[in-house]
Order: C-alpha cells, then structure tokens, then sequence
C-alpha cells in the first residue's frame, strides 16, 4: 500500500478517535525547566523549550529512567538507519531498526497533542532485521538504535555508559514493528502507530509475525515472555495485524482504533535461496494474542483487558483472538472483553485452546461479520458472555453467532442476535450447566442447537422466525437438541418461558416420552422445536377458567346474560402487567373485570366479564374459548392466549 493511502485512511480514522481523546488527555504548554522524570521529544528539536529535549522516541526511551514519563510532540517519526557505524552495517537486513523498541519499566509515553493522527510513529521497511554476531558480523541496527556502543577491543554492542538501562540484543532478527514493547507496565497514549510490513517480496507466504504494536517480544516465539502490565489507549494502530501479544498478562487496550489494513507486496521473483514458502501470505488478524506452540515458559496472557475500542478487520479473520497450545490448553483467565465495536471479521472474538475462567465478553457491537463470539473448545468454564449485539454478512457457511465446546458453568445472556444467513444463533457442544438466558434470536438460517451437553437451559429468550435453513443440511429446527451417549433425561433442555414468536407457543410435530409421559406434539404457529427440549410453558401462554368454580362451563348463547373468565395469575405470568384494553374473549370485550385470588393459590387473578350475546366466535358446536390479549414482560410488549373447554347449551 502507497503511504498516501495510508494517511488518508489515517485520517479518515482520526475522526473516530479524537473526540474520545479531548477529554482525557493533558497538554504540555509552556516551557519548563528540566523536570526530573519528565524528558520530551520534538522532531524540530524545540520541545516547546522544554528540557531535556530528544528529537526521535528511541533516544528519549534510551536516556529515560525506568518510571519516567516521556511527552512526544507532533511530528512523524519513523525506524532509523544506520550506514556507517563501526562495524559498517552491510545490507538493508544490517541498517534498520523498528521505529520505536520500549525496553524499560514503567515508561509513560504520551502524545501531547490530544489528537492521535498528529503524532506518528511509523516502521515503513519490508523486511526483517538481522541479530548483531560476535565479532561484528551480521546486524547491529537494534543494538545502535537502543544505545549500545560498538566496543572495539571485545568487538561486541556494549551498554552505553551514559545512558541509565540496558540496550537491546536480539538473539533472533527482529520484526519490523511499529512499536514492540518488551518491558512491563508501560503506558502508550494519543498516538498514530503504524507497520506498513506484509510479507517479504523475497519470500512471499511467510507468516509476517509483525503488527503495529507488539507486546511483550520482538516476535512471535522469541525467548522472553512474561511482560506484564502494558497499556494502549487513545490511538490509531494499524499494522498486518492491528496488535499482536506475545505471553504477555494483564495488557489493556482502551479507546483505540484498530485495524488489519497493510495487504502482502507483489513478490518480486527471483526468490532468496533459502525461501521455501511461495504461496499466498497468510492472514492476520486485528489483535491477537497468541502463545505459540510449546514455545518459551508456559506463560497465557491473563486478563487481558480490550474495552471501548474500535476494530475493523479487512482480511476476514478475527477482530480480537486468544489462543495458543502448551502441551494442551492454554490459561487466559482474567479476559474482559467489553464494549467494543467489531467491523468485518470471520469471528469477531475467538479463543483457540482456552482452557480458562473468569471471562467476560459484554455489550461488544459485532456488525457484518460472518460469525460472531467464538468460545473454542479449550474448556471455557465459569464465565460470562451478556449484551453483545450481532449483525452478519453473507458470506459462507457455518458463521454462528455464538460457539462453545466443552464449556461448563458459562452464561450465554441478553445478546441480540440477528440476521445470520448462514450459520446458528448459538451452537453449543459436549458441554455442562450453560444457561441461555434473556437473549434476542430472530431472523437467523438457525436458530439455537445444543449437541451433547448436559443441564442446559434456556429461559425468557425470544427466539422467532429462525430455521429456514438451506439445503444442505438443513432445514433444522430453531431449537434442535441432540442427545449423548447414556440416559437421554440428562441431555434434556428445559426451555421453557420463552416467546417462539406466536401466543400457541412452538410447533413440535413430534412427540417423545418425558418421566413416563408423552410430551408432544404442539401445533403451535411459533419457531419449531425438536424433541428433548421442554416447552411448557412458554411466554404468552396464559392459564384461564372459564366460569370459575362451574364445570362442565356451560354457555347458553340465547342467554342475555354474562360469562364470567378468569385470568389466572402464577409466578410465570403477573396479571398485572396485562393492557386490559387488548383483552378479547371469543369475539368479544369485557364489561368489566375485577381483581381477586380466584383459586386461592396465592397469586391474584382477573375475572373478565363477558355479555353473552357477543361471544360471536361461538357456534352450537364449539367446545372450546381463548382468551387473548396483550402483556408486558421484562420490557417486551407481547401477546398471550388462554384457552379452556366450553359446554353449549340451548336452554
């Protein structure tokens, strides 16, 4: 990509981000005195005449102390070349280093322009960056640009003794990140952060391992691990991948603008000869933290936090994505995945491998995006996904809105999900106590499927017009549960107390045999059900009697007088919610109502009155009556219908 491309993007980026970032973020006005643990960085070396006062982020990071507090001018700043130092740097892969590497505690490095497309600091070089060796061959870059001094006599990159920390020494080349940050607790704020890296033109379908920000490592694999304490707020990042978090915990990710919107370069035969990999480059996701295969210590990167950001993934990858393997599943405990915004992915949010607790994935807006909240099949246990909004793009098969295996204690609440052409609302496999509870499930190919798993429910959701499917496989049912291994009564789903979209509740052709009894068939109008799920009662359905304390209810239609019909009220349904203005019986409205226990029970009941001769719903050979009418629960405005028998008499 052009780098005019890229600020006219950076741009059109901006405008999201700044208003988030006025509020929040100071500026350093007038010119000060050297401060202790305050140094500047100004690319026209002014500084607002502060002091002391660095002309590139590097060396302000290079002569900082470790919890100093480092504010950065607008300006751009970009990696550094070095051509002839001693020893001289040979090739490309020998004069180059990213543009900023942050390798000591504590560091706050902050933009003093509360606009983030202000102040940038770019890496723009397509390839990776070769380890110093001993006795001076090879690179050297990293070590100049951090502050090592070539040292003649031992012909090795020496710290420099004027400057407080250590210099940096890959043992491995190093990527061409925007930022890599390899020391803990260290804050970045208000900046505009870019890796334009997508591949070597040499060696095209390499995994580039490179984002805009990278934590906790120089790449993906190397070494070191266990970074902790990173924070990234207020900024525009854009890279291969936005972000990318090496074994690094309790990394947050506030307020920022994120995408994956650098492509591959056109390879550029002929190929390096040790170059084995030619096809196509594969893709990175937005943010990513992985940990690898069996690589390093076993370190996952606990409690991450990602909140109030905005992501956008132009590959069809992941928005945000957790996972690794380390002889098995990986601990991203902690995780708090909150309030963001999620543009264009394949998943929105997936964990690979996370065999993990204590997560919360909440009130994330997930829009055109072929799946939505990918929970893998680690093991996720006693965690929490509630409030996030899906909406899908029709883009190929089995996206579903959200997926679990193995999942055990996890909540699956107050989502909307809406509009999958192609995949489940919900799929949920071989997994134990899941509670599906308060969700919207409309409009989706299918609706809900539980696979395997024992003690699920799924209460007060409201799952309509789902189901239709495509062949093949489908059509399924909106609810469609398929039993395990051993006695089917473990593997039933209580569903009941939810709205199917129709007062006659689901439609359940079938029947099964529930403790002894058939349960099935209904010939409700509602989304369809498969056996082994249990459906009654359902929102809507309401309990009447009709001429309450009489039996066989008996109605003389020539009579001149009036029914009366109980509503009966139980702890599923609250008569006092009911609009008594809706309210119909056989054709007719009430006279008038009053309110009292009917049946002793504890619950209060109204008892409608009807005028007889405007039951005009009633023949001579009718032998039943619905009451219908309209209620509200827990905020939804909806219908329910009662039905109860009625004996026609002439006399």
């Amino acid at each position: 990509m052009k780098m005019t491309h890229l600020i006219l993007s950076r741009k059109a980026l901006a405008a999201f981000v700044v208003p988030m970032f006025v509020l929040s973020t100071l500026v350093v006005a007038a010119p000060v005195s050297a401060n202790p643990g305050t140094l500047y960085v100004d690319a026209l070396g002014t500084c607002g005449g502060n002091s002391p006062c660095y002309t590139h982020p590097q060396d302000a990071v290079n002569f900082a102390n470790p919890g100093d507090t480092i504010w950065v001018y607008p300006g751009t700043y970009s990696e550094r070349r070095f051509t002839s130092p001693v020893p001289p740097h040979w090739g490309p892969g020998d004069q180059y280093a990213p543009a900023l590497i942050v390798f000591k505690d504590g560091l706050t490095i902050q933009a003093v322009d509360p606009d983030p497309s202000k102040t940038v600091i770019q890496t723009t070089y397509n390839f990776w960056v070769n380890r110093a060796l001993p006795g001076g061959g090879g690179g050297g870059s990293i070590e100049h640009s951090t502050g090592c001094i070539w040292n003649p006599v031992t012909k090795v990159w020496d710290d420099d003794p004027a400057t407080p920390g250590d210099c940096v020494r890959p043992t491995f080349g190093t990527a061409p990140n925007g930022i890599a940050i390899i020391a803990n607790d260290v804050t970045i704020d208000g900046f505009t952060i870019i890796s334009t890296y997508g591949g070597d033109p040499k060696c095209p379908g390499g995994y580039p391992n490179t984002g805009g920000v990278f934590v906790g490592a120089l790449y993906a694999g190397e070494g070191r691990s266990g970074i902790s304490g990173t924070i990234i707020r207020n900024s525009i990042i854009r890279g291969y991948s936005g972000v990318r978090i090496w074994k690094a915990p309790h990394t947050t990710l506030e307020h920022n603008a994120i995408d994956n919107n650098i492509w591959p370069p056109t390879p550029t035969p002929p190929f390096y000869s040790w170059c084995t990999t030619t096809g196509p480059t594969p893709a990175q996701v937005v943010v990513e933290a992985w940990e690898g295969w069996n690589e390093g210590a076993n370190v996952g990167s606990t409690y991450l936090r990602a909140v109030n950001n905005h992501l956008i993934d132009y590959k069809r990858t992941s928005g945000i994505a957790v996972g690794g393997f380390y002889n098995g599943p990986v601990d991203h405990s902690g995780l708090y995945i909150h309030g963001n915004v999620i543009q264009g992915a394949a998943w929105a949010i997936s964990l690979w491998n996370s065999q993990s607790g204590n997560i919360e994935i909440s009130s994330n807006t997930i829009t055109d995006s072929k799946g939505g909240i990918n929970l893998g099949s680690g093991g996720v246990h006693d965690s929490l996904t509630d409030g996030n909004s899906m909406r899908f793009a029709n883009v190929g098969p089995w996206g579903h809105g959200v997926f679990g295996q193995y999942l055990s204690r996890v909540a699956i609440s107050h989502n909307d999900i809406q509009g999958n052409p192609n995949g489940w609302a919900m799929a949920i496999y071989d997994s134990t106590t899941v509670s599906i509870l308060g969700n919207v499930v409309i409009n989706n190919a299918y609706g809900i499927a539980t696979v395997r798993s024992k003690s699920v429910v799924a209460h007060c959701n409201k799952i309509v017009d789902n189901g239709a499917g495509f062949p093949p496989p489908g059509p399924y049912p909106a609810f469609f549960n398929v039993l395990g291994s051993g006695d089917a009564a473990q593997y039933v789903v209580d569903a009941t107390l939810n709205w199917w979209g129709d007062p006659s509740g689901p439609n359940h052709p079938t029947s099964w045999i529930y403790m002894g009894s058939p349960y099935g068939p209904n010939p409700g109008l509602g989304d369809r059900v498969s056996d082994y799920v249990l459906y009654n009662p359902w929102k809507g359905l309401a309990e009447i009697d009709i001429k309450p304390r009489s039996y066989p209810n008996s109605i003389n239609l020539k009579s001149k007088g009036v029914v009366p019909v109980a509503l009966l009220g139980s702890d599923t349904f609250d008569v006092s919610t009911v609009d008594l203005s809706t309210v119909v019986f056989a054709g007719a409205t009430p006279v008038h109502w009053a309110i009292e226990d009917v049946n002793s029970d504890g619950y209060m009941d109204i008892v409608f009155h009807f005028s007889t001769e405007s039951l005009t719903e009633l023949t001579a050979t009718s032998t039943s009556a619905a009451l219908a009418g309209k209620y509200t629960i827990e905020g939804s405005y909806l219908p329910f219908l009662g039905s109860d028998t009625v004996n026609i008499v002439s006399k």
